[in-house]
């Protein structure tokens, strides 16, 4: 180690002040680190249709060095974006207590300075010298990049024709506890549940329900409080375990539920309730455009405050559709009215007339699965809370389902989203690829590949 050292120091003398910051000390550390000026290739498409890329620059500034001094690590915690050269990466300031060297791909140490660029397409080695020859460490230096882009889905059929679900009436998809995929829906006549695990989703069981189930609404059913609701001929019924249901003393029948409330339309008004028996009139917004049939629902987290809550209603009425949004105080502190969603001129943006149409929150957006007129796949996306809806075109993409009769879909809490078809039997899961990159004490452990 004296050797190198001593044939390192007589170069330092030239070498900026962030390279070597201790003149004669038994310390070794790097002690902090910034990444330059990258360049990044991006893939795009043209007018006319045909591929092309250009090259971007990304400031270093938005990705911050990470250093664990424990295991003699330096990375970044956020990953670079997918397409940036790391072949030729030049350091801002790289920071050290003694004498930085960086270890060549031919394996001997040679100073190192910020005006230099390095090839980082794979770990590299920088080592510390004491300034006294009495020590040293070596840091494993390692550039995180993304190799999928994170706005793009990556869907799989899980299963090509589950004959049950095949034969299903008004298909309700759901999420259950523990990893469990449930699809409600008619046999026939008889209403069933068809399950499976989100991990093994081509096995499928399907178990009959039981209890008050006499004309059952397969795609009325909601979850409030760790209880499933849903409408049928003895009005509300109520169960704990999703397959034994019972009926709910003075119940409305439910058209949506949040965290910790039903909610009914009756007599053109809104009502909720926290048990299903007790239930209180809601103000609302202009009369006569309420929902009366149709209806799907979805609560999502509030954008204002942690403690509220909006509840998005879509329904037809007389034909067209109605889309109405309430805000939700958890707290009780303020009480909203539910507001009515007026087609306006200047919005052309409205969610359209579909069947079957299911509302499935999804990376902070409300997204809007139903059928079009022939019968096929159609799917719009809400960045605004209900008031406008786009189709895949300008987002995401989904897959393409073979002529299915009815569908639904839902998402769960690994960040995939689930189409189940009837008709065709079809099960479909997929996610946004940047949904599925795991952290490992915050950095992104991915492989450089350049």
């Amino acid at each position: 180690m004296l050797s190198v050292l001593a044939c390192l120091l007589p170069m330092t003398g030239c070498m900026d002040d962030n390279v070597v910051s201790s003149a004669t000390s038994g310390r070794c550390a790097v002690t902090a680190v910034a990444l330059g000026g990258m360049h990044v290739r991006v893939n795009t498409v043209t007018a006319s249709g045909n591929d092309t890329s250009y090259l971007t620059t990304l400031s270093g500034n938005y990705t911050p060095m990470q250093i664990d001094q424990h295991a003699l690590r330096i990375y970044n915690r956020d990953s670079l974006p997918i397409g940036t050269i790391v072949s030729r990466v030049a350091f801002s300031s790289f920071s050290a207590d003694g004498v930085l060297a960086l270890r060549t791909l031919a394996g001997t140490d040679t100073l190192f300075s910020t005006s230099d660029s390095i090839d980082c397409s794979q770990p590299r080695t920088f080592v510390v010298y004491a300034t006294d020859g009495t020590s040293k460490k070596e840091y494993t230096l390692t550039l995180n990049v993304h190799q999928q882009e994170g706005n793009e889905f990556t869907w799989g059929r899980t299963v090509a024709a589950l004959p049950d679900l095949a034969s299903l009436v008004k298909p309700k998809a759901v999420a259950l506890d523990n990893g469990v995929l449930g699809v409600y829906g008619l046999q026939g006549s008889d209403p069933v549940l068809l399950k499976a695990t989100t991990s093994e989703a081509d096995e499928w069981t399907t178990v009959s329900l039981t209890g008050d189930v006499a004309g059952f609404e397969p795609r009325s059913v909601t979850e409030m409080g760790g209880r499933f609701y849903a409408n049928g001929d003895a009005g509300l019924i109520m169960s704990a375990d999703g397959l034994a249901w019972s009926a709910v003393a003075g119940g409305m029948p439910v058209v949506a539920a949040s965290t910790d409330s039903l909610f009914a339309i009756q007599g053109g008004a809104f009502f909720s309730s926290a048990d299903g028996t007790n239930w209180v009139r809601n103000a609302h917004e202009t009369d006569g455009i309420l929902p009366t049939s149709a209806y799907a629902a979805v609560c999502t987290p509030s954008t204002m405050y942690e403690t509220y809550e909006d509840l998005l209603l879509t329904g037809t009425h007389e034909g067209d559709v109605v889309v109405w949004k309430r805000n939700l105080d958890r707290l009780n502190y303020n009480t909203y009215p539910w507001i009515y969603y007026t087609p306006t001129e200047e919005n052309t943006l409205t969610l359209p007339l579909m069947t079957s149409t299911t509302l499935v929150p999804y990376d902070d957006k409300v997204l809007a699965f139903g059928l079009g007129a022939a019968g096929e796949l159609e799917t719009y996306i809400s960045s605004d809370g209900g008031r406008t809806w786009k189709d895949e075109a300008s987002g995401y993409t989904f897959p393409v389902v073979s002529a299915p009769a009815d569908i639904s879909a839902v998402s769960d809490t690994e960040g995939f989203l689930w189409i189940v078809c009837s008709g065709s039997g079809e099960v479909w899961r997929g996610r946004l690829n940047r949904m599925s990159w795991s952290e490992d004490d915050g950095a992104f452990e991915r492989n450089v590949v350049q």
